[in-house]
């Protein structure tokens, strides 16, 4: 027997498996369920993927399970402006209005996820390694969880070539502008898959001193190999843990101490004494808020 660390990640377009940590496999196809589920634990002989099993196959097996975890992936709050390149600016002509632009980078009337446009780079063919991007910056404070994410094209007819790259990045600074890190992850080369978006998702912590950070999409060009690469819906943002309401003053304990927090924003009116949601403070808040306080848990 051998321990093994197993994997899954469910999107609403494929699911990926891992195992030990080390990516394995892709499920893409128009059956990936859009509906909550449930985990079943068996140990299943044969089928498609695995194959059936043969003279070589041991018998009997068994399995054995440690533990079971699900997680759900947060959201970052999106604070990109023009995320899809839709918006030309005033003129009408702007390209990668709203984003700064280096080297070739262009606003594409085509090939988009979603809408009618999406963003465009490619090499700027100078013989030497050289690099185009396109970027927003945004203040951050140390500690805080951040998340970059973008879908991402290998157009057939201009595809990616020679040893040119495309990635995402997210970039720590300082208040002075000097990089501190940065976390970079492969969007496209030569051998990725062409005709079809896929999506990526990047997480970072903002380091000790970081003022700033950028999110960018930056294209490689070594040598003078043609291509580019085409991304569209972008997301960059904060990753906030949802609060408990039950811990309202959230000291991390669920005690009479909440009760009066709550009672303070819930008589000044107060958004955060808004516990069901629907928009105003009032009875209503203050039943949902004994539920859960009473339950001891969210």
């Amino acid at each position: 027997a051998s321990d093994v660390y197993k994997r899954q990640d469910w999107f609403p377009d494929r699911i990926d498996f891992y195992v030990d940590g080390v990516f394995r496999k892709t499920n893409r196809n128009p059956g990936i369920p859009q509906v909550p589920m449930y985990v079943i634990l068996n140990l299943a002989v044969g089928g498609q993927w695995p194959g059936n099993p043969d003279a070589t196959t041991v018998f009997p097996q068994s399995m054995l399970v440690d533990y079971v975890r699900v997680y759900e992936q947060l959201a970052p709050t999106q604070q990109l402006l023009n995320p899809s390149f839709e918006d030309l600016g005033p003129n009408g002509a702007t390209q990668n209005y709203l984003w700064t632009k280096t080297g070739n980078a262009y606003t594409f009337n085509g090939n988009a996820r979603s809408g009618s446009r999406s963003g465009k780079l490619y090499g700027n063919f100078t013989g030497s390694p050289n690099t185009s991007r396109v970027y927003q910056e945004f203040a951050v404070v140390p500690g805080d969880v951040y998340a970059g994410a973008t879908y991402y094209y290998n157009l057939p007819s201009d595809h990616m070539q020679g040893a040119n790259t495309c990635s995402m990045v997210i970039e720590w600074r300082t208040g002075a502008n000097a990089v501190i890190s940065r976390k970079s992850v492969l969007l496209l080369n030569s051998s990725s898959e062409q005709n079809v978006y896929k999506r990526i998702t990047s997480y970072d912590t903002a380091p000790a001193n970081a003022a700033k950070a950028r999110f960018l999409i930056e294209f490689s060009q070594p040598g003078m190999a043609a291509g580019a690469a085409f991304f569209d819906d972008l997301v960059f943002g904060k990753i906030t843990c949802p609060v408990c309401p039950a811990d309202f003053n959230q000291d991390g304990g669920i005690d009479g101490a909440d009760v009066e927090s709550f009672f303070v924003a819930w008589e000044s009116g107060g958004v955060d004494a808004d516990v069901n949601g629907d928009g105003g403070v009032d009875g209503g808040d203050v039943q949902s808020f004994f539920v859960v306080w009473q339950a001891g848990s969210c």
